[in-house]
């Protein structure tokens, strides 16, 4: 009699939630398809919207998302080239519910950039294409883009007859590559000639009209990208 009540009571909890999870899961489908929408008007791509753990349904009803988070793999950013994205809303406040307009608290995005990415800031009047003739000779038309840690290495296509490293730094808004280190055929080249070769390139980057109040916070190489972290302390909204 007990194992009958029980799976009967199991039966209406499931009957019960039932219309709860599927209203859950039409939720988080339209309210991120529409999100999506709207970031990709600003970003590009095509964002992936996530919500996390807590039920959409009763966040939206309390008027306040915790986080909400946002992925792309080509976004596009500032004028910069594609860039892998990954984005942070925290403390979302939706004042209308109907209209989905409301404003977020700290927003953080970090930018990822590939090779393809960094030789195209580089191969630019004043930067790679303003290095002194036999370090440019060297390299080549096309040198190969190394991103490493805490550095970028430019070198030729085959071999290792010269190697341009530079640092990405923040300077201002903008992304600047530094020359630390010039190799010909292997060896250094003297103190002086690198503070010539460094002194006569400008690789520095502004970035143009960025989204929610974003501004650039910090640059740095990491294997395999050069990543950027931007941060702002709040936006406005509307979804639409």
């Amino acid at each position: 009699m007990i194992a009958w009540l029980a799976r009967r009571l199991l039966v209406v909890v499931v009957i019960l939630a039932l219309p709860l999870v599927i209203g859950e899961l039409l939720a988080r489908k339209l309210i991120g398809d529409a999100v999506a929408s709207t970031l990709a008007a600003r970003f590009g791509g095509s964002p992936r919207v996530g919500f996390g753990s807590k039920p959409l349904l009763l966040e939206l009803l309390d008027g306040h998302l915790d986080e909400l988070t946002v992925s792309d793999a080509r976004a596009h950013l500032g004028g910069l080239p594609p860039v892998a994205l990954s984005a942070s809303f925290r403390d979302v406040h939706v004042t209308s519910l109907t209209a989905l307009r409301g404003a977020t608290g700290p927003v953080t995005v970090r930018a990822s950039l590939d090779a393809t990415a960094v030789r195209d800031l580089l191969a630019v009047a004043g930067c790679t294409r303003s290095l002194p003739a036999d370090v440019s000779e060297a390299l080549g038309a096309d040198p190969r883009i190394l991103l490493l840690a805490g550095h970028v290495s430019l070198l030729p296509v085959d071999g290792d007859a010269a190697e341009l490293r530079l640092v990405p730094v923040l300077f201002h808004d903008a992304v600047a590559f530094r020359v630390i280190g010039v190799l010909l055929a292997g060896a250094a080249v003297p103190v002086a000639t690198l503070r010539s070769v460094a002194a006569g390139t400008d690789c520095v980057r502004p970035l143009g009209s960025l989204p929610f109040n974003l501004r650039l916070d910090g640059v740095t190489a990491a294997p395999g990208a050069v990543q950027l972290d931007l941060r702002a302390a709040g936006a406005s909204f509307a979804v639409g």
